[in-house]
């Protein structure tokens, strides 16, 4: 018997192997069900492979099984809260090693910085290598420049107070912070 459709099911639907292959496929292809099918068969015409992709799309089975994937893949909203609270609070340190001569470096392969790799928006590295001097005096020098750039922490601040209702924003781009103050109240001196 098959879910009904609002009901949460986290059992795995029976499926046959094409029906299997075919979703696997689908999720590899970013649910593209047409590259999909092409992946599957790749004699198929385009338009041919769209049609029974289509299909497939339709089978009672198959809607049920995506669907069940996508919801087990589905981000929750305090997960995602978490995650902002971690962009929030993320520094450089977890990458960053200092040598006992003073000389900074990023370590990646440190366990500590990859358990915080989700945390960078996006790493530039240029590698520079060279010959300083002439002859015997001469040296091969190799440099390396990276710049880190981690998710913007303010826009993930102001998401959170966002969320808690403790910021608006108005149309001209203005914020309102909303401070509420709690005053707790003091035993009576006798």
């Amino acid at each position: 018997m098959l879910p009904k459709e609002n009901e949460p099911n986290d059992t795995p639907i029976e499926l046959k192997p094409d029906e299997l292959a075919f979703i696997a496929a689908y999720f590899e292809e970013n649910m593209n069900a047409t590259r999909a099918w092409m992946r599957l068969h790749p004699k198929v015409a385009y338009d041919s492979a769209k049609a029974t992709a289509s299909l497939f799309l339709t089978n009672i089975n198959v809607k049920a099984e995506i669907k069940r994937r996508l919801t087990e893949r589905a981000m929750s909203a305090e997960e995602a809260l978490a995650r902002l609270g971690d962009m929030a609070r993320a520094e450089l340190m977890p990458f960053i090693r200092i040598d006992n001569d003073g000389f900074t470096y990023f370590n990646f392969a440190d366990p500590q910085a990859k358990s915080y790799m989700w945390l960078i928006k996006k790493m530039k590295t240029k590698r520079e290598r060279r010959v300083d001097g002439k002859g015997d005096d001469a040296e091969a020098w190799e440099g390396e420049w990276v710049e880190v750039e981690l998710h913007d922490a303010q826009a993930a601040l102001r998401d959170i107070l966002k969320m808690h209702g403790k910021l608006t924003e108005k149309v001209d781009g203005e914020f309102i912070i909303h401070v509420v103050r709690e005053e707790t109240k003091k035993p009576n001196a006798e």
